[in-house]
């Protein structure tokens, strides 16, 4: 499969991803189509609050752990009350998955309350300049210019591709500039970058290092995270897409390595 398939297939492919642990209702899959719904609604919400986890022990590893150690515990009690049932009817299984259901949306509204307050504690310290704070997670791979403009060297698309003057003269790393009108406003800047990101993912070959896939969804995460710092309003959104982008990255980091 092309890289560019791939790429193309990125929402197919966390739509229907195994997650670490695979089904963690397996006994209960193949009864009937209904049972399997029901069992799917409970999955997607387990996996929907491990994945905010993640990104929460990616902030903070004991908390993210312990929020971790509680979806577990969850699944362990819903799965004791599925094996205590003597007969498997599609009535107990829907009435357990949806208690089971309530309780892992709750715990995961509370992950993402401590995952904002983790990043307002740990990312955006008060009077930090918008170019300390995106140096802090993007280290060298950005560069200011006149105050209003930021250079990003970008995830490559094949080995040893870089910008050049006539093709052959004055050779550096592939890189693009994007505009910054204030950094309250820095949510603008930052729609412009991931837009152009994915575009250019679009564009993955065979070539493509998968590094650069990674790397792309990393840097998209990493930008959502700290544009949270600088807006006024509408925080949870970045949250929430630090979130979405930083699993996606998790998720093609372990495809790769399984190949």
């Amino acid at each position: 499969m092309s890289r560019a398939l791939l790429c193309i297939c990125t929402i197919a492919f966390l739509a229907f991803s195994i997650p670490a642990k695979a089904s963690d209702f397996m006994d209960l899959i193949g009864v009937n189509k209904s049972i399997d719904r029901s069992i799917a609604g409970l999955q997607s919400a387990v996996d929907r609050a491990r994945d905010a986890g993640f990104a929460l022990e990616a902030q903070a590893d004991k908390y993210g752990q312990e929020r971790l150690a509680q979806v577990d515990e969850i699944v362990q009690r819903a799965m004791a009350d599925f094996r205590r049932l003597v007969q498997v009817s599609f009535d107990q299984v829907d009435a357990i998955a949806q208690k089971y259901i309530l309780q892992l949306m709750s715990l995961e509204k509370a992950i993402m309350t401590d995952l904002s307050a983790k990043i307002q504690e740990l990312e955006c310290a008060v009077n930090r300049s918008l170019e300390v704070s995106l140096r802090q997670v993007i280290g060298n791979s950005i560069f200011f210019r006149h105050n209003d403009e930021i250079t990003i060297v970008l995830p490559v698309l094949f080995v040893g591709e870089q910008d050049c003057f006539l093709r052959f003269f004055f050779c550096e790393p592939a890189s693009k500039t994007f505009k910054i009108i204030n950094p309250a406003q820095f949510d603008v800047t930052y729609l412009e970058v991931r837009h152009y990101l994915e575009e250019r993912l679009s564009r993955a070959t065979d070539n493509t290092p998968s590094a650069s896939i990674v790397r792309t969804y990393t840097l998209i995460a990493d930008l959502a995270r700290k544009t949270s710092c600088f807006v006024q309003a509408d925080r949870d959104t970045f949250y929430s897409q630090y979130d979405s982008y930083n699993k996606k990255a998790r998720l093609w980091k372990n495809y790769f390595q399984q190949l």
